[in-house]
């Protein structure tokens, strides 16, 4: 909780400000809320009372880190699971989905829409800039909402969490622990080919 709202509590106003309130030295904003989420993980990891190795993987990567590992996984040898670029990797791609390109996507909205109010796009008016606006604004609208409308479950007939289960290893080498695993012991007598009956097919006679 700490670490969201110290987050988006920030990065929302901050990146408005940036180019609405002082413009002209809008890049300030920018070690400004770096800075203070420095503060904010110190204060997240203080009041989390858990380890530093619990609350990087479940606080700090939360939501992020099972989807690195279902992919470092898939390169990862079963002999060699802790290869020392999956920890590399998980910091790089998690910070980057996770932090990074919230701020840079916000920060870019702002400094857009605070260009198109100033210089409309193309000369048109405001009206039509409205319209434009409307179309990304229906596409996120169409993202967030069922978020918080789908409340069950997809069925599905298999586990879909078995990818992000941190316990298997090398999936490219051996199957999920829900897949069960395929018997080379059967009996050839078994696996014998089905016989097709020879029937034999007659071609009318052709016309004279």
């Amino acid at each position: 909780m700490v670490l969201a709202i110290g987050y988006w509590g920030m990065l929302l106003p901050l990146g408005l400000l940036a180019y609405f309130a002082f413009p002209n030295d809008s890049w300030i904003a920018m070690p400004v809320f770096w800075g203070w989420m420095v503060i904010v993980w110190i204060a997240s990891f203080a009041t989390s009372k858990l380890s530093f190795k619990e609350w990087y993987g479940g606080v700090f990567l939360y939501g992020v880190r099972k989807l690195s590992r279902s992919m470092t996984k898939l390169s990862t040898p079963a002999e060699n699971p802790n290869v020392w670029w999956v920890p590399v990797f998980d910091f790089w791609w998690g910070f980057s989905v996770k932090y990074f390109f919230p701020f840079a996507v916000w920060w870019l909205l702002c400094l857009s829409f605070a260009n198109d109010i100033e210089n409309p796009y193309a000369g048109n008016y405001v009206g039509w800039q409205v319209l434009g606006f409307l179309f990304p604004l229906t596409g996120i609208l169409c993202f967030i909402i069922p978020v918080f409308m789908c409340t069950t479950p997809e069925p599905f007939d298999h586990n879909i969490m078995a990818a992000f289960d941190e316990d298997v290893v090398g999936t490219s080498i051996h199957p999920s622990k829900d897949v069960p695993a395929v018997d080379n012991n059967v009996p050839k007598e078994d696996n014998k080919e089905v016989e097709m009956p020879n029937i034999e097919t007659k071609t009318a006679n052709p016309i004279n």
